[in-house]
C-alpha cells in the first residue's frame, strides 16, 4: 500500500492515469473486434450478393460496430475486467494466457446475458478477447514491470 495520502496530488494523478489507460484498451479491443466482425462479414457474403453491397454494409457496420464495441469494452473492463484483474492478483496468477481466459468468460457470460437462444453473444468473443490481451499489454505489463524495478 502507498503511503501517499488520499488528497496528495501524486496519488490523484496515478489514480486518474489509471482510469486514463482504460481508454486506448477500449479503442484497441474495440478496433481489433470491429476489423474481424467487419471481414467475417464480407466473407459470409461472398456469393449471396456483390462486392459493392458487401462493400458498402461494412463501409456502414464498420464504424457502428466500433463505437458500440468502445462503449462496450469500456463497460466491459470496468464492470468485468477490473474485478478480474484483482482476482487474477490476487491469485498470484497473472499471465497473458489468463488474462485471455478472462475475456473468453466474460463473453460466456455475455452470451449467457444475451439468453439460451441467441448465439449474439458469440459476437463479442473478439472483442472480449482483444479487450483482454490489450489490457494486458497496456495496463498490467507495465505496472508489473515498474513493481519488479522498484
Amino acid at each position: 500500500m502507498s503511503d501517499r495520502s488520499f488528497d496528495s496530488p501524486e496519488f490523484n494523478w496515478s489514480l486518474l492515469r489509471s482510469v486514463l489507460l482504460l481508454v486506448p484498451v477500449a479503442i484497441v479491443g474495440s478496433a481489433i473486434g470491429s476489423v474481424i466482425l467487419s471481414l467475417g462479414t464480407v466473407v459470409l457474403s461472398i456469393g449471396r450478393t456483390s462486392i459493392e453491397d458487401a462493400a458498402s454494409g461494412v463501409c456502414f457496420l464498420g464504424p457502428a460496430s466500433f463505437v458500440a464495441g468502445f462503449v462496450g469494452a469500456l463497460a466491459g473492463t470496468l464492470l468485468f475486467g477490473l474485478p478480474a484483474m484483482l482476482v487474477l492478483r490476487w491469485a498470484g496468477k497473472e499471465s497473458v494466457w489468463t488474462y485471455g481466459l478472462a475475456g473468453l468468460t466474460g463473453t460466456i457470460l455475455l452470451s449467457i446475458l444475451t439468453g439460451p437462444a441467441h448465439l449474439l453473444g458469440l459476437l463479442f468473443l473478439p472483442y472480449c478477447l482483444a479487450t483482454a490481451f490489450a489490457f494486458w499489454r497496456i495496463v498490467r505489463v507495465p505496472a508489473l514491470r515498474e513493481a519488479r524495478d522498484a
